[in-house]
């Protein structure tokens, strides 16, 4: 081989290489693309130092290329009379042409590729601009909907507060109807018993004007209060509601046959129970039996009293 063929086939040869690397580049570039296309910054920057890489390596071997050129030149001057006779100077020349046209292609193609690299960056960074804002946005969005849940909140502690007192006006009105219930059903009781002693005392004059004789008697009612407006406790009551026991007695002027009324105010149940007549009576404890019906269940903690109205307060 001569001296011409060597050089071209070197020249071959190390056009051979620079495909490869531009090969080997582009698909390191692709693949380096593809991989980190997430990361958005990251990925922009890569891009652009790959892009000045690509222009940094196309002018160092546009460069060399020139400088090939040059030499393939000088030697073919040098050497005209190995060039005349053992190849056609006018081949070798559209060789060298054919050569450079397809760098030239190859390299176009490189450059095709790093603008489409740089445009798929900026649409990268696009999308990522337009993700921030949107971001942003929903930032902003969520902050005025925490805002207005704080208010709300606000509002809504507010309507609590005011139904709590709301209800503890209910109760209060509540426990006032039903203090004023008693009230009246006690004053009707009062009345009921104050007609039967008016009737019972118009009888017993009438029998005295008449010439008979008077003796003392019980109500006819049956009720036999004690001389003192006295009140207390349901302190027992038996099993079958019969007998109630209470925390007063003979110290505070009970005796036996007296007569009590029965009402709760302390217990969950209020309203008027009914009457018990005294069986029993110590110092400090009574029993009493009921004598008659009861308009509700007697309960550990009522109040018993000689005046429905229980004392004056």
């Amino acid at each position: 081989m001569n001296a011409v063929g060597k050089i071209m086939v070197f020249l071959n040869l190390v056009f051979s290489f620079v495909v490869g690397a531009f090969a080997v580049m582009n698909y390191t570039a692709r693949t380096h693309y593809a991989d980190q296309n997430a990361k958005l910054v990251a990925s922009g920057k890569v891009l652009e130092a790959t892009a000045k890489v690509y222009q940094t390596e196309n002018d160092r071997l546009t460069r060399e290329r020139t400088e090939m050129n040059q030499k393939i030149v000088e030697h073919a001057q040098a050497d005209k009379q190995l060039l005349g006779t053992d190849l056609d100077p006018a081949k070798a020349a559209d060789s060298l042409v054919a050569v450079v046209r397809k760098l030239r292609e190859e390299n176009k193609s490189l450059k095709d590729q790093v603008t489409q690299l740089d445009k798929d960056l900026d649409k990268e960074k696009s999308v990522a601009r337009e993700a921030t804002r949107t971001a942003t946005i929903e930032i902003a969005d969520n902050t005025r909907t925490t805002a207005a849940m704080k208010q709300l909140r606000g509002v809504l502690d507010d309507e609590t507060k005011k139904n709590i007192e709301l209800v503890k006006e209910k109760n209060a009105l509540r426990d006032d109807y039903v203090a004023a219930s008693i009230s009246s059903r006690s004053l009707q009781t009062r009345n009921t018993q104050l007609e039967e002693e008016l009737q019972r005392v118009s009888k017993e004059l009438l029998r005295r004007s008449s010439g008979g004789t008077s003796r003392p008697a019980v109500a006819g009612n049956g009720n036999n209060p004690p001389p003192d407006n006295v009140e207390g406790l349901v302190d027992k009551v038996d099993a079958g509601g019969k007998y109630v026991t209470l925390t007063i007695g003979s110290d505070s002027g009970l005796a036996k046959g007296h007569t009590l009324y029965v009402f709760g105010l302390n217990t969950g149940a209020t309203g008027y129970r009914g009457r018990i007549k005294l069986v029993d009576v110590g110092a400090k404890y009574a029993v009493g039996e009921v004598m008659d019906k009861v308009q509700s269940k007697i309960m550990v903690g009522d109040t018993a009293a000689a005046n429905i109205l229980g004392k004056s307060r």
